[in-house]
């Protein structure tokens, strides 16, 4: 006798939306903060990086909510297409972000900047320990590893479940 099992999507994402968004900012004011405070270019560009994570999630997450809206005389798609819009405005502020890393980075060639390379260590190890924990939550991954094509770190590489634990 079988029978099929199988799950069903929530109804809401609302949750989760809140849950990455806080986590996001909680990273992006340590990050940032540290950032300031090393004088490091790499923590505050992954600090903005992050950033722009969080606004996308909340685009997202209020397209989300709009396309919830029944269709209309006028909106006779309802508002689903909001989600489109939402992902054309997030690429826009990631490339306001890049540009804008871009020309910090320009400007540290002409005056380069000292920072403690000990400390961008340590707010990196959070910040993967973070990811570790988002993976285990989200997709049962109990640990993992980067993994590097052909041991050649200039190869592509990926995220993969590590068997070894």
């Amino acid at each position: 006798m079988s029978h099929s099992h199988h799950h069903h999507a929530p109804t809401s994402y609302n949750r989760a939306f809140l849950i990455g968004t806080i986590l996001n900012v909680v990273f992006v004011v340590i990050e940032a903060g540290y950032g300031f405070f090393t004088n490091s270019l790499a923590l505050l560009a992954d600090a903005g990086h992050n950033l722009s994570d969080v606004l996308g999630l909340i685009l997202a997450w209020g397209a989300s909510a709009l396309s919830q809206f029944p269709p209309s005389g006028r909106y006779t798609y309802g508002l689903r297409r909001s989600s489109i819009l939402a992902a054309l405005l997030n690429g826009i502020i990631l490339l306001l972000a890049m540009g804008a890393i871009a020309w910090e980075s320009i400007q540290r060639f002409y005056t380069p900047h000292e920072v403690a390379g000990q400390t961008i260590i340590i707010v990196a190890l959070i910040g993967v320990r973070e990811i570790e924990e988002e993976l285990h939550d989200h997709f049962g991954i109990a640990h993992a590893t980067i993994q590097v094509e052909n041991g050649d770190p200039n190869y592509p590489c990926h995220l993969a479940p590590d068997h070894h634990v």
